[in-house]
């Protein structure tokens, strides 16, 4: 496998427009067949209205304002069937994920010990 493997997390995503702060949620499988020596980065593009970013119900932490990417190691909290949360600022009712941030993307990258 090359690193890192991109699995693009496209539609489905859910929109909680009248939550506050508005709410993107999506559901997916974990990747199958991963070695001991992979971790999975969960990351967001354009994350210039990211608030939060939460996966199974647990916080990832803030996103960086000021950076055209954020990521996060998820690896350890992955399980068979994962739910993740990003809370955006402002008004977005009708507009699709992709009007509010950029694409959301798991990596699986060579861990530490592996390089």
């Amino acid at each position: 496998m090359t690193y890192p493997h991109i699995i693009r997390l496209r539609n489905p995503w859910q929109n909680n427009a009248d939550q506050n702060p508005p709410r993107y949620r999506r559901s997916f499988n974990c990747p199958t067949g991963l070695e001991a020596h992979e971790q999975v980065w969960l990351v967001v593009e354009n994350p210039d209205r990211v608030e939060r970013v939460v996966l199974n119900a647990r916080p990832l932490g803030e996103a960086p304002w000021d950076t055209k990417s954020c990521g996060f190691d998820v690896t350890a909290i992955l399980t068979a069937r994962n739910t993740i949360e990003i809370d955006v600022a402002g008004q977005v009712i009708g507009q699709t994920v992709t009007d509010v941030f950029g694409p959301v993307r798991l990596e699986i990258r060579l861990g530490p010990a592996a390089t």
